[in-house]
């Protein structure tokens, strides 16, 4: 699937399964004031270079591309969440903003990558981190001041409680804590 000039959306973008696309292009889209949304596990490649902001929540579900390259993207207005991947990599070199963070069961991810602009952020909604066996680093995430609703990070094998700890207490927070499972 690819629309090589499409640059803004007005609305929401759903991909999903059944739709036996193996890649989706959409080198020039910029924008989209609504919801972007990928659902598709036939899905092994993901291209939105150009995309600088999504308005409501962006949401990749079941992707078997190992990698996912965001370089423009600044905004996220909702959720980022990111489940069910294959995804090795994630580099967000531009991302300051986010409404809140859902990352689980992504089996091989060991790090979040490199988040530079990632700093001073407060979220609305919640940051859930669970079930991703790999995951050894939330560096990225120590740009986070504030949580107005919950932090739960629990059921990561590979991720310091230690580290998880001193993330929770670096950072103002307006809901529930969870912190259960994590490596020792």
């Amino acid at each position: 699937l690819t629309f090589p000039s499409l640059s803004d959306v007005s609305g929401d973008v759903y991909i999903h399964r059944g739709t036996h696309f193996e890649t989706v292009s959409l080198p020039a889209l910029q924008t989209v004031t609504g919801k972007l949304h990928f659902f598709a596990q036939e899905l092994d490649l993901i291209e939105l270079g150009s995309l600088v902001r999504v308005d409501g929540d962006f949401i990749v579900l079941s992707y078997q591309g190992v990698s996912l390259l965001l370089p423009e993207l600044q905004q996220v207005g909702g959720d980022l969440d990111l489940a069910q991947t294959k995804l090795t990599s994630l580099n967000l070199p531009k991302l300051s903003d986010i409404g809140g963070l859902r990352f689980w069961n992504n089996g091989w991810i060991q790090t979040l990558g490199s988040w530079p602009a990632f700093q001073n952020v407060t979220l609305q909604q919640g940051l859930y981190i669970f079930s991703n066996n790999q995951l050894a680093d939330l560096a990225p995430l120590v740009g986070i001041v504030a949580i107005d609703e919950d932090f739960e990070v629990r059921n990561n094998a590979a991720l310091p409680t230690t580290s998880v700890e001193a993330l929770h207490q670096s950072i103002a927070i307006g809901g529930t804590v969870t912190i259960s499972g994590n490596a020792n």
